[in-house]
Order: C-alpha cells, then structure tokens, then sequence
C-alpha cells in the first residue's frame, strides 16, 4: 500500500488526508504487497544484570558472604509472544512480557 507523502504535505484539511491515505488499495490476500521481507519480527531484547558481593572476615575462621544481585537492574520491559499472523485480529498486539526487575539478597557464613 503506497501513500503519496507529497499530496498529504499539500492537503488543506484532515478530510483529505484521511481521504487520501484510505484511498490507496491493499494487496489481495495471499499475494506480495510492497512491504521488505521479515518485516513482523518481535521487538529487542535488552537487559542489564548486577551483582555485587562483599566478603567480610569475622575473627580468625568465619567469613560473612553478602550477596546482592539485580536481574533487569533498568526495569526495561521485555516484550514477547507479539501475534505476526496477518490474518488475526489481534495482529501486531504483544501476549505477554517477560519478568520485570527482580532483586536477590543472599547471605553466607562458612567457618
């Protein structure tokens, strides 16, 4: 479905740009329209972990490990399960998300 860009710029009112933008003719189902191939792909995958440890000594034999770990330190949301089949009604809608930012504390006393 190409839109000539050149016209919309041109148009005096919102009618007319409606108008010219619905006007165009989509492809008939099953056939190539002008879109690239792999078009419909999930959106990326970004995540930032984090873990810092810090080792005490206590007296002469025990030592204290704490652990501090963060998964997805950003919180940057994770899309998944995006529905690419052209023919659902749900085309383009994303199902589901990964896991937000999650945190773990942890603590070890070895002697």
């Amino acid at each position: 479905m190409m839109v000539n860009f050149h016209n919309l710029r041109s148009a005096r009112n919102i009618r007319t740009i409606v108008a010219l933008i619905f006007s165009s003719v989509a492809p008939a189902l099953g056939t190539n329209g002008t879109e690239r191939t792999q078009q419909f792909r999930c959106p990326s995958f970004a995540e930032t972990d984090l873990a810092l440890i810090k080792n005490t000594h206590i007296g002469e034999r025990a030592n204290l490990e704490l652990r501090f770990e963060f998964y997805n330190l950003f919180n940057h949301p994770n899309i998944n399960n995006v529905d690419t089949s052209m023919t659902d009604a749900q085309f383009g809608q994303a199902r589901g998300q990964r896991l937000p930012m999650w945190i773990q504390f942890a603590a070890r006393l070895s002697f």
